[in-house]
């Protein structure tokens, strides 16, 4: 039996027909490439890494805490009261839609009309509420963005730049919370 590793011609069929051996070496990331990463420092410090550029958070003062922790719960209370406010009419269509699926299954022809547009009613209710859930959770991760940018407007140190945008995982729901408790939890610096 011949060693793959052993036999060139054999590595070049492999590499030629799409795949790799385990004798490939993987590329290297790009700067523009390099993981994100977020690094809880003992001191209350929170390092940041978005597409390879570190990006620093500083302890944030008691009223700065509480005004972080406040947008937040603020974010988090509109949310619900947009659920709220869509729960009812959603219930509506939903229960609108069980109601005539049912009917839609009553029918045993399958190939009548009545049966084809009941179906498409109850599809198009159900639709109706995917698009307001929809909306739930884009306003959502619009209020998730707009609290990231002001934990970096607030808590970047001088001399330090913000990032332009936030990543993907700032949708993370726990991450703030994350954030606060170790806010709250990390001890002075040493000396303090």
């Amino acid at each position: 039996m011949t060693d793959i590793a052993d036999n060139e011609d054999l590595q070049k069929l492999i590499v030629a027909a799409g795949t790799p051996s385990a004798t490939d070496n993987l590329a290297e990331p790009e700067p523009d490439e390099e993981g994100d990463e977020i690094v809880f420092v003992r001191n209350g410090w929170i390092r940041v890494t978005i597409a390879g550029s570190l990006h620093k958070l500083r302890r944030p003062f008691l009223r700065e805490l509480q005004d972080l922790e406040a947008s937040m719960e603020a974010g988090t209370l509109d949310v619900r009261e947009l659920q709220e406010s869509l729960k009812a009419a959603n219930n509506e269509d939903l229960a609108t839609a069980r109601r005539i699926s049912d009917e839609a299954k009553a029918i045993t022809d399958d190939d009548s009309p009545r049966k084809f547009e009941l179906d498409e009613e109850s599809t198009q209710l159900a639709i109706k509420v995917m698009e307001r859930n929809r909306q739930i959770e884009r306003r959502a991760r619009e209020l998730r963005a707009l609290w990231w940018e002001q934990v970096f407007k607030t808590l970047t140190p001088p001399g330090h730049d913000a990032p332009k945008d936030a990543p993907s995982w700032a949708e993370d729901l726990m991450l703030p919370s994350k954030l606060v408790q170790h806010w709250r939890s990390a001890p002075l610096a040493h000396g303090s």
